[in-house]
């Protein structure tokens, strides 16, 4: 344990039965198995390619994702809208990490990037664009899950994993 090198992680009553208890304790040689861990290292798939791309609801195949009325100015919300004149109001640019964990930029103005509005993981937050800030980086990054069809995924916020994008109220109306 940090500051305090006699303490390690260990198995209440050197037991590794079900739901038993970690907790911190002095190392005690006679049980030493209880005080080792395997890691596994656990990586993300990345199903998609870096590249330019529009987003369409499944829901809804009609409304696309873009910033409310086209804006390239920070900040700007996102709204599903069906497609207008311009089809690059639409388009996003995803950039896959080192981690596997993407990044999802406005084509238009790609210095802007999706994340929630002052960086609340609250239920219903909406999104918007904003630049990149690296303190708060959790709060850019998504993980692109497949789902179903071979073109059809869903985005899951990296902290935490549990915020999926989808549309207010689960409407897929304008």
């Amino acid at each position: 344990m940090a500051g305090n090198r006699d303490l390690h992680m260990h198995l209440t009553n050197s037991s590794a039965a079900e739901n038993n208890s970690v907790e911190i304790y002095p190392r005690n040689e006679s049980n030493d198995l209880s005080y080792k861990w395997l890691f596994e290292k656990v990586s993300i798939a990345a199903p998609l390619e870096d590249g330019t791309y529009t987003f369409k609801l499944a829901a809804n195949s009609d409304q696309l994702l873009h910033t409310l009325n086209g804006s390239t100015q920070p900040p700007a919300r996102l709204e599903i809208y069906p497609l207008k004149d311009n089809i690059d109001d639409y388009k996003w640019i995803i950039k896959k990490g080192t981690d596997n964990t993407y990044t999802i930029s406005l084509y238009r103005a790609p210095s802007l990037y999706i994340h929630p509005v002052n960086g609340s993981v609250l239920n219903s937050t909406e999104l918007e664009i904003y630049s990149y800030i690296s303190n708060d980086s959790r709060l850019y990054k998504w993980i692109i899950e497949r789902i179903g069809t071979s073109n059809s995924y869903r985005f899951r916020l990296v902290d935490p994993p549990s915020r999926f994008i989808h549309p207010y109220g689960a409407s897929t109306a304008s």
